[in-house]
This record gives C-alpha cells, structure tokens and sequence, in this order.
C-alpha cells in the first residue's frame, strides 16, 4: 500500500523486526491501534517512501482498511481539526486548506486522494513491465538451456566418434606392427639381429675425447679437441641418431665459454672448438646420449691472453721510412701496411716485415696533396680512402698506382660537409664510415661519395676520432667523453 503523506499523524505505532527475508528486505510486526500486522518491508526502497505489507487474514486485512480510510488530520497547532485534503507537489507533502493558503501558496496543489491514485497507476504499470521483462528474461534463459543441452550431446557424440576411431587405429598399427615384427624374425636370426645391434650402438663410455683444449687454453682464444664415438666393444663407430653436447662452465658452474662448435665429419670423429670468457679453471663436460664419455669431466687451465711485439718499424723524422706523428693505419690483402704521417702530410707504404716500399701525397690543398692527413682505409675495390683532415674532405686514390681519382666533402655542417674528418673505415656493405669530428658526428657515405645517414646528434659526441663496424655493432672512441660508445647499425645507441 502507497502512502505518501509526510505530516499525517496516525496512532502510534508499536514495530518489532522478526527476521530477514533477503538482502534489504525484513519481516517486522507492526502493533497499531487496530492490531497487529505483518509487513515485509524493503528498506532499500526507504527512499522512494515504499512499504509493502502482508496480511495475515481477510478479516484482519478488512479492519485494518477501515482504519486507513478514517479521515487524516493535520498535526499542525491549530489546525487539529481540519482534515488532510490536499498534496503539494513542491513540498511532497500533504495539507490542510489553512496550509495550503498560508504554507504552501503558489505551490502546485491537487487532491489528495488524486495524488493517491496516479501513483498507484504508475506503480501499478511499473509493476507490469517489470513482469513483462522477468518473463522475458525466463523465455530467454529457457532458450539458452536448451541451446546448452544440444550442445552438450553433440560434445559427448563427437567425443565417441574420436574415441572409436583411435582405437581403430591403434587395433590397426597394433596389428601390422605384429605383422612385420612377425616377418623380420623369420627372415633373421634373433641372436644375429642382437649382435649388429650392439655393434652399431654407441657406448659413451668407451668414447674418447682428446686434445689441447682438453687441459688448457688462452682466454678470448679458440680452443679445439676432437671426440671418437666408439661402441661396447671399443672400436670406433658412428651413428648419425647420437646426440653429442658439451658444456664449459667456471667453478661457479656459470657458462664461460662462446662460439662453441661440434663439427660432425659423419664417421665417428667430431671436431669441436670454443673459447673460454674468463680466466681460471674450468669445466668441460662432454656427453653422448646424455651419458659422459670416458673421462668426463675435464678440467682446462684458462691462461690471460697476453699481446707481445712482433714487430715494430719506424723513427722521427721527415726522410723515407721515418713519422713525425703517424695516426692512421691499415693493411690490404697483400698484408701491406699503410700509415698516415700526419706532420709531414703524406702517407707511407711498408711491407709486413715493416720494409719501406713506397709514399705519395705533400703539403697543400690541391688533388693528392694533404693538410695533416689522419685516418685512412683500404677498399676491396682496389681503392684507397684518406681523411685530409684540414682540407675537410675525404680523398681517394688508386692503390695500384697511388695517384688521386676523387674526393667528397668540403668545409661545412650539412650533411655532405665535413669538419675535421678524423678516422675512415670500411663497413660490411663497403661502404665508408667517417668521423667528421668538427661536426660530432658519424657519417657514412658510398664509395663514390654519396651522402648515405648519420649516427648522432646533439650531445651524442663531443670528439669522435674513429668509427669500426663490428658484427651488428657501430663502436666509435669519443676523445673528449674520455670513452667507447655502441650503436646499432640503425645508429641506435
């Protein structure tokens, strides 16, 4: 039942709260002035000023309407006699006529008993809709169950289907596995088949694996030993099923080794090299089938890489043979070593036994002349490239002949120009890496001198002297930054 009135006084109402039907919603005993009554009352509805009420009998629900329908009166002082007729809109609440004269003028007034009725209408349709969308809802989840039944039956149809056509199968393969075990013994002697088996099995720990790299190597160094794979008997033989692994690890049990390689030649030898990372002791565990093979584990000596003088060539001086300051160097295919003797503005030719064989270029700006010449490089196309630092430019010269056929480059910071070119090399798409210190940049070019990309930009540099390609790597020495920066070849750093 509806009621929407805020100021009506009825009989004190006595409310004791029994149980909990749902979540918000509870069973209370309501004591009034005509009995008791049973209500369930949504407290999460309080807002919208909702009560719902049960009753226990007809003749109890009966009494209890006569009671409603006696007439409200107003609760205000002096106005205890008049009834409550009327419901504001504004205020939600209902009045008496002196009320809505003096409280509630201006206001949006109608009956009460009309405000009563609307709101039972608009409850009364609420209450349909929600029926029309709950049996909707129903319809819908009917559907869904049956939707789920069917699929449920072709899921265990399916199942059956493939479980009848694995055990075909496998009755099948069973069957001609029975069929060839069956003719093969026929055909061979059991005790014969028994002997070439075990002769062509590999026996790990009759295999021997043996050389330097064994016992010791140098860091950063290849290292080699080979591995004889040899069956129960001893003798050797080969399997192209066998697995063969090797491990290195320091005696931390951390890997210390790269480019490790097992070469099989396909007749029970293998080749195998490494190189051990790190000075110190270390493990090698060499295995074959997962099984170690005689002697396993081994214990290799790793001894520092030390670098000793071979060689050494040259004096002070202006004359033929002799520096004043050489910088850049690099080596041909015919191991010649050529060298730029920046303070005498020329570069020098020696053989790999460090014999003078010949020189070209002199101080100045013209084609074949330099202005203290630093990095230099040989090209595979016969072509020798020279950075003439304080020229600005890069210049090319024919090994065969070391006379000058071109130059790229001028004074300048666009991308063509240079500054104080520093080191050239060569990179793996032979094309020419520069490093155009004025600028702080690395810039790389064609062989024809062709503006191709640059590596860095601001504070990427301060100095850069030299630039080599190694693997997928770009290292350049920054003078300034005192160190070596990375970078990708994509120039990433």
């Amino acid at each position: 039942m509806y009621w929407p009135l805020k100021n009506a006084k009825p009989a004190k109402l006595d409310v004791e709260i029994v149980k909990r039907k749902a979540p918000g919603v509870v069973t209370v005993f309501i004591v009034a002035c005509f009995g008791v009554m049973s209500a369930s009352l949504d407290i999460t509805s309080f807002k919208a000023k909702k009560i719902t009420v049960s009753w226990r009998s007809k003749n109890f629900k009966k009494r209890t309407e006569d009671v409603i329908k006696r007439p409200l009166y107003c609760s205000k002082q002096r106005h205890e006699k008049e009834e409550l007729k009327y419901f504001c809109k504004n205020c939600e609440t209902a009045a008496c006529q002196s009320c809505v004269l003096i409280d509630h003028a201006g206001h949006a007034i109608t009956h009460l008993e009309e405000e009563a009725e609307k709101q039972k209408l608009e409850m009364k349709s609420l209450i349909k809709t929600q029926r029309r969308d709950l049996q909707e809802e129903i319809n819908t989840m009917g559907r869904l169950n049956e939707d789920c039944a069917k699929l449920i039956q072709q899921s265990n149809d399916i199942k059956r289907e493939v479980q009848t056509f694995v055990d075909n199968l496998i009755a099948t393969i069973e069957a001609k596995k029975q069929n060839i075990f069956t003719a093969t013994v026929n055909t061979i002697n059991a005790e014969e088949i028994g002997t070439l088996q075990m002769e062509s099995r590999t026996k790990a720990s009759q295999s021997i694996a043996d050389g330097k790299g064994l016992k010791e190597s140098i860091a950063f160094h290849e290292a080699q030993f080979t591995l004889t794979t040899s069956n129960f008997e001893g003798k050797e033989c080969y399997n192209k099923r066998d697995n063969v692994t090797v491990e290195i690890r320091d005696e931390q049990g951390r890997d210390c080794a790269t480019d490790l390689r097992i070469t099989d030649n396909k007749d029970g030898l293998y080749q195998i090299s490494y190189s051990a990372r790190n000075e110190g002791r270390c493990e090698v565990t060499v295995k074959v089938n997962g099984e170690h093979v005689r002697g396993s584990q081994f214990f290799v000596l790793v001894k520092p890489f030390q670098f000793r003088p071979v060689l050494s060539f040259g004096e002070a001086g202006s004359t033929l043979g002799k520096f004043d300051w050489p910088w850049g160097v690099t080596v041909n295919a015919r191991n010649e070593i050529a060298v730029t003797d920046k303070n005498n503005d020329r570069v020098q030719i020696f053989s790999s036994e460090g014999k003078y064989l010949r020189s070209f270029g002199k101080v100045g700006d013209k084609a074949g002349e330099f202005n203290k010449p630093r990095g230099i490089t040989f090209h595979s196309n016969g072509k020798i490239f020279v950075a003439d630092s304080f020229n600005h430019r890069i210049q090319i010269f024919e090994e065969a002949k070391n006379e000058p056929v071109g130059s790229f480059g001028s004074k300048g910071n666009h991308d063509s120009q240079l500054k104080s070119p520093m080191g050239s090399s060569v990179d793996s798409d032979g094309n020419i890496i520069v490093a155009d210190a004025g600028n702080k940049l690395i810039k790389i070019f064609s062989p024809d001198g062709k503006f191709l990309r640059k590596i860095g930009g601001k504070g990427s540099f301060t100095l850069p002297f030299h630039c080599i390609q190694y693997d997928r790597y770009r290292t350049v020495s920054d003078s300034r930054d005192q160190c070596i920066k990375v970078f990708d070849r994509n120039g990433k750093f």
